[in-house]
Order: structure tokens, then C-alpha cells, then sequence
């Protein structure tokens, strides 16, 4: 004798109009439109699920730009050497090291905006 599967409960169906499912879309920012309704209805963690990164990244094309830029500086490498040369007491604030430290602001900054675009976010801060 078979076992009986349990029965699922029967769905809820809204009607929406177009801009209003176009805006829920938006809000649901890649959550599946059915985690994103309970999660909202709950207040809880209803959705389990965690984005994929192609759900997150807006613009391909600026998030391998922004890769670039992070490869082809040495931000981590000039970083790390300031700051053991500030902890042991030995760094020279000269012209070369201002320019430096100034060049690698400059390529954070350039890899932030990147970032920024790449995943559709709204730049907030203003420098």
C-alpha cells in the first residue's frame, strides 16, 4: 500500500497591474517574487534562499572593469608595506610617498565607483 502525500495548502492569487509588477520585481531585486511576498508579509527570514551572483550584479560590463582595476594595481602590496614601515616606526612622508598614497586613493576610488555601478547601487557618499 502507497503512503499518501501530504497535501500542500491551495496558492493565493493577486492581480497586479503592470507597474505594480514591474515595481514588486524591483523590490524583489532577484528573491524569488514568492520568498520576497512572505519574507514582507512576516517580517521573518522567509526567504532561505541566498542571491546568486548574477541576481546582484547589474552591469557586467563595469563589474570586469572594476576587476581590472583591482588586478592591475598594487594597492594591497603599497598598502601593506605603509603600514608596516608606519608600525615600525620608519616611514618618510616625502613627496614620492605622498604621490603614492594619493595615487592609491585615487585607484580605490576608481574601483569603488566600478563596484557601485556594477551592482546598481546609488552612490551615497560624496568626497
Amino acid at each position: 500500500m502507497a503512503s499518501a502525500k501530504p497535501k500542500r495548502p491551495s496558492p493565493i492569487s493577486l492581480r497586479l497591474t503592470e507597474e505594480e509588477k514591474e515595481e514588486l520585481n524591483k523590490l524583489a531585486s532577484g528573491i524569488p517574487i514568492n520568498a520576497y511576498i512572505k519574507s514582507c508579509l512576516f517580517r521573518s527570514s522567509a526567504c532561505k534562499r541566498k542571491l546568486s551572483g548574477s541576481a546582484l550584479v547589474k552591469d557586467r560590463k563595469a563589474l570586469a572593469q572594476a576587476i581590472g582595476l583591482l588586478g592591475q594595481s598594487e594597492i594591497a602590496r603599497n598598502l601593506s608595506q605603509i603600514a608596516y614601515e608606519v608600525k615600525s616606526g620608519s616611514l618618510l612622508l616625502d613627496e614620492q610617498t605622498m604621490k603614492d598614497i594619493n595615487l592609491a586613493c585615487e585607484q580605490i576610488t576608481d574601483i569603488r565607483l566600478s563596484l557601485i555601478t556594477a551592482l546598481g547601487l546609488k552612490d551615497d557618499f560624496r568626497a
